[in-house]
């Protein structure tokens, strides 16, 4: 009997994933069974199969536990969600001639995004610690830009006062750090495996 290891898998109808050297095997409850039960491998002949080979490509999704897999033209062969992280790991190194080309593949906020929303929100708060906003002389600025700054917030201190300009700020600065880090702490990570061969 060839060497198979047994990855349980959260699927509804074949929760058995049987790795040997060469394939890979879907079971049902039904399935798995009988051949923990009578060791007959005519079960695996019968059940859902899928040639090592034929992956070409995984897209590994470590916070859910996922793995896609892909032919060459790129569709998907299987989605796999396993029960737990070494179930995970283990099958990723089952799948020998796999190489690891991209990590993380998180959607990061753009830096230059991140600097404007940051000068923006300082700009609310500035704003909204000034003990008299509208003493400060936009013609005395050189800058245009902050001119038209200090301009728009005389006219929204006018409109909602100074502690919301302050809560904007501060809401503005929070928002930022938490799109900035959110993959870190959602623990969401993507690795991309690629055939060596190919």
């Amino acid at each position: 009997m060839p060497q198979l290891l047994h990855f349980p898998l959260s699927h509804p109808t074949q929760p058995n994933l049987l790795c040997a050297e060469e394939q890979i095997y879907f079971l049902t409850p039904a399935e798995y069974n009988e051949l923990t039960t009578s060791g007959k491998l005519e079960v695996l002949e019968k059940a859902a199969q899928l040639d090592k080979q034929e992956v070409r490509q995984m897209i590994c999704t470590k916070g859910e536990k996922e793995i896609r897999l892909l032919n060459a033209e790129r569709k998907v062969l299987y989605d796999l969600s396993f029960t737990s992280l070494a179930h995970y790991r283990k099958f990723i190194g089952q799948m020998a001639g796999m190489e690891q080309v991209k990590d993380g593949r998180r959607k990061r906020i753009n830096p230059t995004l991140v600097l404007f929303l940051m000068l923006l929100s300082y700009a609310f708060i500035w704003a909204g610690t000034r003990p008299t906003p509208e003493d400060i002389d936009p013609e005395g600025i050189r800058w245009q830009l902050a001119a038209i700054v200090v301009l728009f917030m005389q006219w929204l201190n006018a409109l909602i006062g100074q502690q919301a300009i302050l809560a904007i700020g501060l809401l503005g600065i929070g928002g930022i750090l938490l799109a900035t880090f959110w993959p870190e702490i959602k623990g969401k990570k993507v690795v991309v495996y690629v055939a060596s061969d190919g």
